[in-house]
């Protein structure tokens, strides 16, 4: 989860360097391709590559719906920064997690998938100059930088891109560039990921055609018309951006009385979670008989849903908006998503937090729903909407990062399995070696030898169905 809190500093950036003006005509939409990472632990990230002021390389990205402004990782010789202006303006961004990066805020053009149309020119980012977690100095994240691999994510980001719809007032303003980019691009922006096996991808810019695929729609919260995105001058929004009700039906049936609970919260739709977080505050709490060890008890139903009020538009909305109207309440239909929980982070499961946010009871549903539904921004009109998203057959795998080279003897793997099916086996070779079972399945290990020089270790996961997989890792001891 990457909720953030900001503390200012005022220094004195460094470097100075002239913007290049983008020149690439502005379309109404455009779609951009996502990545969907699978990592050791079970969770799963979505990326976004982007390019920082005509910078040579475009890189990969967190893609954080839970979060405000953009912050890179920085070095004197890096190849994904270009120009950039210093404001002189630095502060600490906080994550729950016990992430804090301290940055300087520069200015600078962002462009987006690699696609020169998604250009956002002259917004305000932030160059990461120190990462601590938990109040330690993040050496690891420091000596990828220096080793030339991205720092975050077991190897995979370079930083956060935030599209959560707030504002941080400070720093001279750090916004979601999505929100800022040019024309109708700016709009809003619909979020696909075809569940973990999909081909995931951002499409910017909504039109009347996009607009009319989502008929479940609801009003966003906390609009801020005082403080607006750069570019387009529309609202900024809570992060927790609807309010709802959150129902479960525990599985345990030794619980005294009744076994559901239901209440009313603010509810944050958040790509940066690697599972949902219910904060129980106030009025709501739910009982710890709902809990095995800090998790909804797996096999119970929750259900979250919000009331899709026609929300107040000036001029009213035209008729490329299809609302279904219910014909007992005049309302139009709500939005309703149920799961039945289990232990797996990222798709089904949900924890119970002991530190309550700032604000009301919420709920953080991670990047949990965004697997079975399709999410709508809509930035321009104030709505999120919500549509299902038909799930692709997958396997997969990944495992632990080894350090190369390595003096030892041998190294012991582990990592997780997922698929769409049930995981039949995780094997596993050295070089042209016969393959040997490792322990376990859905979450596995292994121990093996190395010879000294270069050695390849194979590991294929196959599916109950015969859908397989293979991660390959090449270590090398010295």
């Amino acid at each position: 989860m990457k909720t953030l809190s900001f503390t200012l500093l005022l220094t004195l950036a460094t470097s100075a360097l002239p913007l290049r003006a983008a020149t690439a005509a502005t379309p109404q939409s455009v779609t951009i391709p996502l990545q969907t990472i699978l990592l050791p632990g079970g969770t799963y990230r979505l990326g976004i590559t982007a390019r920082i002021g005509g910078a040579p390389k475009a890189v990969a990205y967190l893609l954080d719906t839970g979060s405000f402004g953009f912050f890179s990782a920085w070095t004197a010789n890096a190849t994904w920064w270009g120009n950039y202006t210093p404001t002189g303006d630095s502060g600490t961004a906080n994550y729950t997690g016990g992430i804090e990066y301290t940055f300087n805020t520069v200015t600078t053009n962002v462009t987006l998938g690699n696609n020169p149309a998604a250009t956002a020119q002259n917004v305000h980012m932030g160059l990461i100059t120190n990462v601590t977690l938990n109040g330690t100095v993040d050496t690891a994240f420091f000596n990828a930088l220096a080793a030339g691999q991205p720092p975050e994510a077991d190897g995979h980001f370079y930083g956060t891109l935030g599209t959560g719809l707030g504002a941080i007032k400070d720093f001279g303003g750090l916004y979601a560039i999505a929100a800022q980019l040019p024309g109708n691009l700016g709009s809003g922006f619909i979020i696909h990921t075809g569940g973990p096996g999909g081909r995931a991808t951002l499409t910017l810019g909504l039109t009347p055609a996009l607009r009319q695929q989502f008929t479940v729609l609801v009003p966003m919260q906390g609009a801020n018309t005082t403080v607006t995105f750069p570019n387009s001058g529309y609202p900024t929004y809570s992060l927790q951006l609807l309010n709802g009700t959150l129902a479960v039906v525990s599985s345990n049936t030794s619980i005294p009385g009744n076994n559901t609970y239901s209440g009313n919260l603010g509810i944050i739709l958040d790509t940066g979670g690697p599972s949902g977080v219910i904060y129980n505050k106030d009025a709501f709490q739910i009982p710890a008989d709902f809990f095995t060890k800090g998790n909804v008890t797996a096999g119970s139903n929750l259900t979250l849903s919000a009331r899709a009020l026609f929300p107040v538009i000036d001029p009213p909305a035209p008729a490329d908006l299809p609302f279904i109207t219910d014909s007992i309440s005049g309302f139009p239909e709500n939005w309703t998503w149920s799961i039945l929980t289990g232990n797996l982070v990222s798709l089904n499961c949900f924890t119970l937090s002991r530190k309550p946010p700032n604000g009301g009871a919420a709920v953080n549903t991670g990047i949990t729903p965004f697997m079975y539904q399709d999410i709508m921004f809509d930035i321009q009109r104030g709505l999120v909407g919500f549509r299902a998203s038909t799930q692709t057959a997958y396997t997969q795998i990944a495992a632990n990062a080894v350090t190369s080279p390595t003096a030892a003897d041998k190294v012991t793997l582990s990592g997780v399995a997922r698929s769409s099916e049930k995981i039949l086996s995780v094997t596993y070779k050295l070089g042209t070696g016969a393959y040997i079972k490792a322990d376990g399945t859905e979450s596995w290990k292994f121990t093996t030898p190395l010879k000294t020089g270069l050695n390849t270790i194979t590991v294929p996961a196959i599916s109950s169905r015969g859908l397989a997989t293979t991660q390959t890792l090449s270590i090398t001891r010295s």
